[in-house]
């Protein structure tokens, strides 16, 4: 592969979008949002649920009244199976952040955190979730992973009126205010990485580039997939080859790699599943000296644990990264990376710290800022309080990369991030190559939604 590092930008713009309902909280952490349901007194509820699209006649329980106590957050994940070297730690950083926060922010409810094994399979997810709800009855569902999942866990947290909070999914099937406002995802969007890649490339082959296109056969490769048609039409970019991998393949992509190789593509799109098949698909490249000029990987490969094993077949790849990775040399001057990772120390003493500990921190941080917006707000900090502040919220989180925020404002914004950094490996590490910023440009096009 030709490995061609390019100088980062000098410069970060910081996003500071401001939702047009919202006033500072002036609790100094970044957060500001939305006053409550865009009224006071009796209204402010109705109006928040009308907002939202929600029927409170047809919820189970009233969703309007505000929490005391403990609020139980319960949170399907995959404990086993292939995704949980990736996926695992978050749970591990999620009661870390749970502990933290207790001590340490001054909430209206004590939080408790219940993490159930779902194997990364959505039909185990949406039994997951049922058992949270119905059985262990938690308050909220907060962090699950995966397009599919998402999609699964949806539906309980829709018949039961739970909020689930930071939904972990990129792909726009599961961002669906309208029919699902109950759930409302972050993380970065299948739609925004695909957008980095091709405004990357397009400035870096003004003559263009033949594209081979390499997905899971998952709903979040589809939704890549969807993304790369779309954002290449009408450019240089010809793609002159696509291949699938069912997700649950452990075997090297011989096969389909010979085929996009023989296509004549320089220019490699990935999106395979966050597991095992990262790192065989650059040690496949590798091996047939498949020379690309550009090989451009789903940010669900970003996390170092996933990269490694490829070794130095994972030099010159790219990637969207939004997380500050704290085994990156550059987190270690981070005051905020680190105040974090000396929590999760604290905390969960002995476990890993990787980049998805820092994922599973920031989905119970987004949590966290929403109570706190909701408990000053008219709405107080309900269920439906905490849902109408997560969907009109915008804050800079300790963990996210410079020039990353999380960023709602239902219905005008329904994309929590829109910006990116793409970044490059080179010896065990990502550097920074550029921050795109879509900010704006993805309702309706990252969401279903106007």
């Amino acid at each position: 592969m030709k490995t061609r590092l390019i100088t980062a930008a000098s410069g970060v713009a910081l996003l500071a979008l401001v939702s047009a309902c919202a006033s500072p909280s002036g609790d100094g952490n970044g957060s500001s949002g939305g006053s409550g349901g865009g009224g006071g007194g009796g209204n402010a509820a109705q109006e928040a649920a009308e907002e939202l699209g929600i029927d409170l006649s047809k919820c189970p329980t009233d969703i309007t009244q505000p929490l005391t106590g403990t609020l139980k957050i319960g949170t399907p994940l995959a404990l086993t199976g292939p995704a949980a070297p990736a996926v695992a730690p978050l749970g591990v950083a999620q009661q870390a952040a749970v502990d933290y926060f207790n001590e340490t922010a001054d909430l209206p409810v004590e939080l408790e955190l219940i993490v159930k094994d779902d194997q990364f399979a959505p039909d185990k997810t949406l039994a997951v979730a049922q058992e949270l709800v119905q059985s262990d009855e938690v308050g909220v569902l907060n962090g699950v992973v995966g397009t599919a999942n998402v999609a699964a866990a949806r539906e309980v947290a829709q018949q039961y009126c739970v909020p689930l909070i930071a939904a972990t999914s990129g792909g726009r099937s599961a961002n669906d205010p309208t029919n699902y406002p109950f759930t409302v995802p972050w993380s970065l969007p299948s739609y925004v990485d695909v957008s980095a890649w091709v405004a990357h490339l397009e400035e870096d082959f003004p003559d263009g580039a033949k594209v081979a296109v390499y997905t899971a056969n998952t709903e979040s490769g589809e939704d890549y997939l969807e993304a790369i048609e779309e954002l290449t039409e009408g450019t240089n970019l010809e793609v002159v080859s696509e291949t699938t991998i069912e997700a649950a393949d452990s075997a090297p992509p011989a096969a389909q790699v010979t085929t996009m190789k023989a296509s004549g593509a320089n220019v490699l799109f990935a999106a395979p599943s966050p597991t095992g098949q990262c790192s065989s698909l650059m040690t496949e490249v590798a091996n047939q000296g498949w020379d690309l000029d550009a090989f451009m990987l789903t940010t669900q490969c970003t996390v170092l644990q996933l990269m490694e094993p490829a070794g130095a077949a994972a030099d010159g790849v790219f990637a969207s990264t939004y997380i500050n990775d704290p085994a990156l040399d550059s987190a270690q001057d981070d005051e905020g990376v680190q105040e974090y990772v000396a929590a999760v120390e604290q905390y969960q003493p002995g476990k890993p710290i990787v980049g998805s500990t820092m994922s599973g921190f920031s989905e119970i941080e987004v949590l966290v800022r929403a109570i706190e917006q909701a408990d000053g707000s008219p709405l107080g900090a309900s269920p439906l309080g905490i849902l109408y502040a997560a969907t009109h919220m915008t804050f800079q989180s300790k963990a996210m990369l410079p020039g990353v925020t999380y960023s709602l404002n239902y219905p005008q914004d329904q994309v929590a991030m829109e910006s990116a950094q793409l970044s490059q490996f080179s010896d065990g590490q990502w550097e920074k190559v550029q921050v795109f910023d879509f900010n704006g440009e993805t309702t309706g096009k990252a969401s279903i939604g106007d």
